[in-house]
Order: C-alpha cells, then structure tokens, then sequence
C-alpha cells in the first residue's frame, strides 16, 4: 500500500458507503423489476381469505403474458383506475369477470353468464350493494371485473368500474 497516492486512499467509511450505495441501487431495482414481490395485505375487503396485515406472494405480470394466469377466481393485484384510489397502495381483490362475460348481482347473489356463481369463500352470503353490477354488464376484450371477498365492506369493480388489463400488475402465488 505504500506506492498509493495520497488522493487514492480509502477510508473503511468510504468502502461501507459505497457498498451500502450499491446494495441500495440493487434492492431499488430488484423490487422495481422483480419477477416476485411481497405485498402486505390493508384493509378487510378480502377477509376471510386475507386479513390486514398478511403479506401475500405476488407474481409480477408486468413483464409477462397476462392472458396465461388471468383466470377467474384468481386473487389479482390491481393498480389505480381512477381518483377513488388515489394512492401508491396495491389493491388485492378476486378476478370474477373474463373479457365475453356477462355479469350482474341479483336479489345479493352474483350471475355469471345467466347462472349462479357459487363463491364458496365469500364472508357473507348475500351482496348488499351490487353497484354497476345491478344491470347486467357485459365485458369487451382485455376488461375485467375484480371484487373483494368481504363483498359488503370492499371497494371494488361495482364502485370504480371495470378494468383494464393494464391496471392488473400480478397475481398472488
């Protein structure tokens, strides 16, 4: 070390900053760009299958063929559509609507394509408010319907409406 100019000397400081500089940039990227992330759950719009706080496995489709994993009954992470989510926050809700769907809520029960959806997993039985799902809606190519399993406290497709596939960012694994 004695043939180092004076100028070309590290301090173990300045190697710890640089590092830390580094491994920031990566973690930035990698959760940008990561084929995998974690995300925690807020709120109760999908209890009972998943409560505030729970951290679910999502699988990132903005680099992939949605079609592939868009199938109904998946869980789905969502981005922004309108002012009413107005937030950085993902939105995690049930993939109920495909594109050629018909779908309507009547006397608190959700149709699909005329028949009776059977949801098994819902945390009540009957739908109280059915939204723009109280006239029957049919879905054109890449739109979706997405809804919270806790049916009655969830901010869903019957408020902000229908979705895009680009407004679908991953599924949860």
């Amino acid at each position: 070390m004695k043939n180092l100019k004076k100028n070309q000397k590290f301090s173990i400081d300045d190697i710890v900053t640089k590092v830390m500089f580094i491994f920031a940039v990566f973690l930035i990227l990698y959760t940008l760009f990561s084929p995998i992330r974690l995300i925690t759950v807020s709120g109760s719009s999908m209890q009972p299958t998943y409560n505030d706080g729970d951290v679910v496995l999502m699988k990132n489709l903005i680099y992939t063929d949605k079609e592939n994993y868009l199938n109904r009954g998946c869980i789905v992470i969502i981005k922004n559509t309108d002012a009413i989510l107005n937030s950085f926050v993902p939105y995690i809700k049930r993939l109920i609507g495909l594109p050629g769907d018909t779908l309507y809520i009547e006397s608190g029960r959700l149709y699909i394509n005329g028949a009776l959806y059977d949801e098994p997993y819902l945390k009540e039985e009957l739908i109280e408010d059915a939204g723009i799902l109280s006239t029957p809606i049919t879905l054109k190519d890449n739109e979706y319907i997405v809804l919270g399993d806790n049916r009655n406290h969830s901010e869903d497709s019957r408020v902000f409406g229908v979705l895009g596939k680009e407004n679908i960012t991953g599924v949860v694994r």
